[in-house]
């Protein structure tokens, strides 16, 4: 009986620790401590995670966009030079002799000599042979309501790409703790599974003697080999969810899947009890990053449609070019080939085919849903805040049941396992009694990860999982 006290040890030391879950504090707050070792992983994950880098480049790109709707405020200085060389085409004739040959032709007899010659009509072309143009042209925008719009929208959207890299690091601070407690239970049923072998193995040397002394016949002791090929049968099973439980773990934090994890004892875990019902939800609705996303989709729905509207109002542009013009090219500023030209540039598009009244109704439209949409996503997260919030208050009643229940067992199992010994119980009970201790730990084991994982569901949708903002 000493060799089954110490066997029954290790659930006696779980019921110690399960007895009782901690109750909430005065104020609300998690009564239990968090998991140093927990924590550590977490924050190896925020930093090594490949989905998560993903998700920063993309508010990287996010950001340089916002970069580029900035710099279309700032003036823009560009390097023109063209070569042309033509013939042909149209030629402007100029009516010089039509002109002056009657007043040459009066002051010849006036003066009587041929001093004033008769002069022809000319003609040039209209296209020079050889023309050149090069020149600086400075771009400023005076006034151009478009790109106000655009910057702002570019802001918002740079915001939502980082709420979303957010939302991703505190969805990975759950599946981290989630994968950590699976890996856990993995281990902790592999040690159950382990006893429970040392268990059927001393019945089956129990069912020899019993046989041996003529108190039992052979087939207790096939009956007993048997329990112990299932035995080994499950924990082939357990070393397998072990294996795959771990693998995923190091997924998550991108390092060699057979890296070791450092497992807490059950000593150093306790069961903390949340936060009151009415917090975490007050506290979802203000810190949850989708509905930040979403009031933010609503703000960029009213700029689309101040955008649209802008389309109506007039754009302003200065321009100033400064080059060399002529038949070649020559930067002495001869012939006056040297130039410098101001413009004021005013453009007012009065009649688009009534396209800006439909870009307004557009935006119009899609202002009312990106309203309601938020309104959808404030009631959809406060169901999934009372969802996971039930689900645990479940899962912790179903803790309290899992400890009972293997105080039952165990006490059923030792009684049964001592008259086994003195041959006054069949086999049968006695299997029926193991099994029913065996199962009753793992019950116990798997409802109280199953706890920490919801509790990290809860600390995910009710967003209570403090995050370093980046």
């Amino acid at each position: 009986m000493r060799y089954l006290a110490r066997l029954l040890r290790p659930a006696s030391a779980a019921l110690l620790l399960f007895t009782a879950l901690p109750a909430r504090s005065q104020d609300g707050a998690t009564s239990a401590a968090r998991f140093p070792v927990l924590d550590g992983y977490v924050a190896q994950g925020l930093r090594s995670n490949l989905a998560l880098q993903q998700r920063q480049a993309a508010g990287d790109k996010a950001e340089a966009a916002l970069r580029v709707a900035r710099a279309l405020f700032y003036p823009s200085l560009d390097f023109n030079a063209r070569y042309s060389a033509a013939s042909g085409g149209r030629r402007i004739e100029i009516p010089v002799g039509d002109l002056l040959n009657p007043t040459y032709a009066t002051l010849n007899q006036l003066t009587g000599t041929d001093n004033f010659p008769q002069l022809q009509n000319q003609s040039t072309p209209f296209l020079r042979p050889h023309e050149q143009e090069t020149k600086l042209r400075l771009t400023v925008p005076v006034y151009q309501p478009a790109l106000r719009y655009n910057q702002a929208i570019s802001r918002e959207q740079a915001a939502v790409a980082a709420l979303d890299v957010q939302r991703y690091r505190r969805e990975l601070v759950k599946e981290i703790k989630v994968a950590y407690f699976n890996y856990l239970a993995a281990r902790r049923v592999i040690e159950l599974y382990g006893r429970t072998r040392q268990l059927v193995e001393r019945n089956q040397h129990v069912s020899e003697k019993l046989v041996q002394n003529q108190r039992a016949t052979p087939d207790v002791v096939y009956r007993a080999r048997a329990e112990v090929s299932a035995v080994d049968q499950q924990l082939a099973e357990a070393r397998k969810n072990e294996q795959v439980a771990r693998a995923y773990f190091n997924f998550l934090l991108n390092q060699s899947q057979e890296q070791p994890v450092t497992a807490l004892p059950d000593s150093a875990l306790a069961l903390p009890a949340p936060q009151p019902l009415p917090a975490l939800t007050e506290t979802a609705g203000t810190t949850r990053e989708e509905l930040q996303q979403q009031q933010k989709a609503v703000s960029m729905a009213d700029l689309s449609l101040g955008l649209a509207r802008s389309r109506y109002q007039p754009t302003v542009a200065g321009l100033v070019d400064h080059g060399y013009q002529g038949p070649r090219y020559d930067f002495r500023n001869r012939d006056g080939n040297r130039f410098t030209q101001a413009s004021l540039v005013l453009n007012w598009n009065l009649f688009g085919g009534l396209q800006n009244r439909a870009q307004t109704a557009l935006a119009r439209a899609e202002q009312r849903q990106q309203t309601t949409r938020l309104q959808e996503a404030q009631a959809q997260i406060s169901l999934e805040v009372r969802q996971d919030y039930y689900a645990l208050e479940a899962t912790r009643a179903t803790v309290l049941a899992a400890e009972a229940r293997l105080r039952s067992a165990a006490q059923a199992f030792r009684l049964v396992s001592r008259q086994y010994e003195e041959g006054l119980t069949p086999l049968l009970q006695f299997i029926d009694a193991r099994t029913t201790y065996t199962n009753a730990e793992l019950n116990l084991i798997l409802s109280k990860y199953a706890y920490l994982g919801q509790l990290a569901r809860v600390e995910r949708s009710a967003a209570t999982y403090p995050l370093a903002a980046e």
